[in-house]
């Protein structure tokens, strides 16, 4: 996801950002109207990735997926 961003949160006139596990600070008036949290920006064009989007929902399903089957193996707490 180069020169994406992911929504993840919005904070009154402020949307926070993260890129590369840094957060980034946006005007939600400078995002494309109706931005909410979890759309994918490009941060070059400032327009949505809804691709992007769809792939990272993807990627989080799966990881819901993984987790709901438990750890594998055996190990002793």
């Amino acid at each position: 996801m180069k020169g994406h961003a992911t929504v993840d949160r919005l904070e009154g006139s402020w949307a926070i950002l993260l890129r590369d596990g840094q957060e980034l600070r946006r005007r939600v008036r400078s995002l494309p109207e109706g931005i909410r949290e979890g759309d994918v920006v490009d941060l070059e064009t400032m327009t949505l990735a809804p691709a992007e989007r769809a792939s990272l929902e993807q990627e989080v399903q799966e990881a819901r997926d993984r987790a709901a089957k438990g750890p594998k193996g055996s190990f002793d707490l």
